[in-house]
């Protein structure tokens, strides 16, 4: 089957988005998967209702929380992010020092009668135990396939992205609000697609008892850079 039959042209920004938004079940090179360590904190409080409002110099935005069930002991949330195209629904939970970001499968519709098909991923987005400069490394598996006008292909595809404690127990102004213990961290992200590589680097300041007070996106595929700080919040 030729290739440039099914490939749209926007596939590459489609799966850009997802994972921006996704910011991405894995085997860690540094960290085992089962070991979710002794947690220093809530650096991201998750409860029903919760909410977070934003500002990147331009518009506002939100993020929040909605309870959806507790599995094995841990509540799990689905978060929306008005800040970004959702293209799939994002869930997330905490357990110990681990806060894990999962997606589940999703056809994501591209143009022309084209759509994408993307297997379920997670991705840690913060481990509030370890000590600057230590860091987490996955490669998550998943599955990437397009169909559309009758035609399917599976893509050769693959993610992998590592997150970097950078600073802990920083005090930081955001606007009139003072936030303490605040841990700063990285994470890269490279997904490569039918030969095509796409790198997303993402940095995220987690202040204690609060969430995330600023965060920082910029990707590869349009050199673009976005960045929100925190203006005021509802903790439940």
């Amino acid at each position: 089957m030729a290739q440039n039959k099914i490939m749209p042209r926007n596939i590459w920004v489609a799966f850009a988005a997802f994972l921006m938004l996704a910011s991405c079940s894995s085997d860690s090179s540094s960290t085992p998967a089962e070991d979710f360590g002794e947690s220093t904190g809530n650096y991201f409080p998750m409860a029903d209702n919760n909410i977070w409002n934003y500002d990147d110099g331009m518009s506002q935005s939100h993020i929040s929380l909605q309870f959806v069930e507790t599995i094995a002991g841990v509540d799990q949330f689905r978060m929306f992010d008005t800040g970004v195209a959702e293209t799939v629904p994002i869930f997330i939970n905490k357990q110990g020092a681990t806060y894990t970001q999962s997606s589940t499968a999703a056809n994501i519709p591209l143009t022309d009668g084209f759509w994408m098909q993307v297997g379920s991923f997670s991705i840690i987005l913060l481990r509030d135990d370890l000590a600057v400069g230590d860091s987490w490394t996955e490669t998550p598996e998943w599955t990437v396939t397009v169909q559309g006008n009758g035609l399917s292909q599976d893509v050769p595809a693959s993610l992998t992205y590592t997150g970097t404690i950078m600073e802990r127990g920083a005090t930081e102004a955001i606007g009139p609000l003072i936030f303490n213990d605040v841990i700063k961290s990285t994470i890269t992200v490279t997904q490569i697609i039918n030969g095509q590589a796409t790198h997303i680097d993402a940095e995220y300041w987690f202040a204690k008892d609060v969430g995330i007070i600023k965060m920082v996106t910029t990707t590869s595929l349009d050199n673009a850079t976005s960045t929100r700080y925190l203006i005021n919040y509802d903790l439940n």
